[in-house]
């Protein structure tokens, strides 16, 4: 895992030897870089298939990896980010089905909470009118629900992350309810 992150017990990684202040800087901006502008899950296709064998055998590669270093929690909140970007399945639900299986088979926490983070930052920026309050993080909410309900049976981490998501967005819907009632109070 890049050298910004903290080891399990709190330290630093110390540089490699003969490595200067700049040298370190300049590895830090470059591993970050690397890891905000990675898009693609290991394992992807060109043609959008995702080969569950390979995908596990790299997560299992790198969160050895990880604990080698004494680096696993931020090597899970990067794995978290990774399989958020994760492509949704042929049968229409999110995320692959393959990604399920990876999640399920982790049971780590860390990677649940974080999932719903990364994919509630992962949206961006958004546009609405004045009043049009919640209704986007509504419909948002609603599709990750109705996946969680549909995945449950086979995959219950998976639609716990799913509700988790449904969750937060309709967090953001009273948020934004809120700001239109707001709005139409001081403008009205």
């Amino acid at each position: 895992m890049p050298p910004f992150y903290k080891r399990d017990d709190g330290t630093v990684s110390p540089p490699p030897d003969g490595v200067s202040e700049k040298q370190k800087e300049i590895m830090h901006d470059n591993a970050s870089q690397v890891l905000r502008s990675w898009r693609r899950l290991p394992g992807l296709a060109e043609d959008g298939s995702v080969d569950g064998k390979a995908l596990l055998e790299w997560v299992e590669a790198a969160r050895k990896q990880c604990a080698d270093t004494q680096h696993i929690t931020g090597g899970d909140l990067q794995l978290a980010n990774i399989l958020a970007r994760a492509p949704s399945d042929p049968d229409g639900a999110w995320p692959h089905a393959a990604v399920r299986e990876v999640i399920e088979k982790l049971q780590n926490s860390v990677i649940d909470k974080h999932i719903p983070i990364a994919v509630h930052n992962d949206r961006g920026v958004t546009t609405r009118g004045m009043n049009d309050g919640g209704d986007q993080e509504r419909q948002l909410a609603s599709r990750y629900e109705t996946m969680g309900k549909t995945l449950a049976p086979k995959w219950p981490r998976t639609a716990a992350i799913l509700n988790a998501i449904a969750k937060s967005y309709y967090n953001a819907a009273g948020r934004e309810d809120t700001m239109t009632d707001l709005r139409d109070l001081s403008w009205g």
